[in-house]
């Protein structure tokens, strides 16, 4: 969505437009659902946080400040919506299929690549190398949505980045 038009959709839903905010739900509601699967969330578990992300987005976004992009925002709603419901969720890694329209082959190397970065990295490096290179935020954008500082998230994709390479060049994997 372009930032323009996504300012705009934003503005009205900020005025109570209903409809706006079911674009921006039917934007952003496939990327947090992929977002949740790539960690290991089941399907139903992820429609569940993301649902709850939605309604408290909803719910608060008289507080948006547009100084950030929107997504920013929303992914954060969605780590809190995480945090606050992991008691009550499986992680346990169900593996159901996500509808794309990618190239099989592309598709298989693709998946097989995050399934071993979840496999090598712990949750949080995993999580800041998937928001940078599977969803496209910046280190600042990383930092705000997982409550860390820029340094932190410079030096855990770093390293993370390192351990892949690591496990790519010797097939050292744990």
């Amino acid at each position: 969505m372009q930032r323009e038009h996504e300012a705009d959709i934003v503005d009205r839903a900020r005025a109570g437009s209903v409809d706006a905010f079911e674009e921006i739900v039917m934007h952003y509601q496939p990327r947090l659902t992929r977002y949740l699967r790539v960690r290991g969330f089941s399907r139903h578990d992820a429609d569940d946080i993301v649902q709850q992300a939605m309604i408290s987005a909803w719910q608060h976004l008289h507080s948006y400040n547009p100084r950030w992009r929107f997504s920013t925002w929303l992914y954060t709603i969605a780590q809190r919506s995480i945090r606050n419901t992991a008691d009550s969720v499986s992680n346990d890694g169900d593996q159901g299929e996500i509808a794309d329209d990618r190239d099989p082959f592309d598709a298989l190397l693709t998946d097989n690549l995050w399934s071993l970065a979840r496999a090598e990295l712990a949750p949080e490096p995993f999580t800041a190398l998937w928001l940078h290179h599977g969803e496209g935020f910046e280190g600042r954008e990383i930092a705000r949505i997982m409550k860390r500082s820029h340094a932190w998230v410079r030096v855990t994709l770093h390293r993370a980045r390192n351990r892949l390479k690591q496990v790519f060049d010797n097939g050292d994997s744990t």
